[in-house]
């Protein structure tokens, strides 16, 4: 001061000074994904002063996501320290679509700063699924059966592989194939001729598409078998007979997907039988299993 011996005095200030804070590497777990699938994001805090207030913010998108509409807080976190932010997984994507988020966070200096990251955008395809036709069916080990694989919805290209439960029943014409999208695949099921009794084989489809983390669905189809059907031992009652006696006629039915319609035919002959012409059919009975019919 300014007395005749002048006084002076002091004091300090301490200031602590930090690097400017940043949020880098806003990485998703999944740059494309299927509606259904977890998304997971991680941000990285440098620099600033702890603790920080880290909110990640949906941007952009077609829709709704976790029942938040765009540009609003998904989650906020609190971080002690600078380092990797972790958000939790959330997967309530309503629309495929592509959405775009970024991270605003505010550190504690004594005046808070807020920063950002750079956006990060990913993709969302629709769920994936696959049917397989027909789910079931009875066939005859003298028959072949189409399979078609109908894919719809993920992320192309789709891998597709086939499996079949038992190989003594017949085999498939391809146990793997590819599809670059939506859309169909057949094969074709050709069963044992030699089996002697009814056996089931189960064909299943695995479907893998190409999403970050990939969507693998699957589905099946029953298949029963049966031994081809054979007609034997066609047997009269009376090999020679006189006009006016009664003809009934055997035959063996063996093999085969019951019931079966039976028809005796009358083949060849000098007149009419039963008022039929030769070429035509006498009489149709159904059997609701193999054996003889009457």
């Amino acid at each position: 001061d300014s007395a005749s011996t002048n006084s002076i005095v002091s004091e300090n200030s301490i200031l602590t000074v930090n690097p400017a804070p940043t949020a880098t590497s806003l990485t998703p777990s999944n740059t494309i994904l299927d509606l259904g699938q977890y998304e997971t994001y991680n941000v990285i805090i440098s620099g600033g002063s702890s603790p920080f207030t880290v909110n990640l913010i949906y941007v952009n998108g077609p829709d709704t996501v976790n029942g938040i509409v765009a540009g609003n807080v998904i989650e906020t976190l609190t971080s002690q320290s600078d380092g990797t932010v972790t958000f939790p997984s959330f997967n309530s994507f309503s629309t495929n679509g592509i959405y775009t988020f970024n991270v605003v966070a505010t550190d504690s200096a004594s005046t808070p700063v807020t920063f950002n990251s750079i956006s990060s955008t990913i993709t969302v395809d629709p769920a994936l699924s696959v049917s397989i036709s027909p789910t079931s069916n009875t066939l005859d080990a003298n028959q072949q059966l189409p399979l078609q694989t109908t894919v719809s919805g993920g992320t192309p290209s789709f891998s597709l592989t086939y499996s079949l439960s038992n190989y003594l029943c017949g085999s498939i014409s391809a146990s793997s194939n590819t599809l670059s999208g939506d859309g169909s695949n057949t094969i074709i099921f050709m069963p044992n001729s030699a089996i002697t009794s009814t056996c089931t084989a189960n064909i299943m489809v695995s479907v893998t598409d190409s999403a970050s983390t990939n969507s693998i669905v699957s589905e099946n189809s029953i298949l029963t078998v049966n031994p081809a059907p054979t007609a034997t031992s066609l047997t009269p009652s009376n090999t020679i007979l006189d006009l006016g006696q009664y003809e009934t006629y055997n035959v063996i039915i063996s093999g085969g997907s019951s019931p079966f319609t039976v028809n005796l035919i009358y083949v060849n002959g000098p007149d009419t039988v039963n008022g039929i012409v030769a070429g035509n059919v006498i009489e149709t009975l159904t059997s609701q299993s193999d054996g003889t019919v009457t």
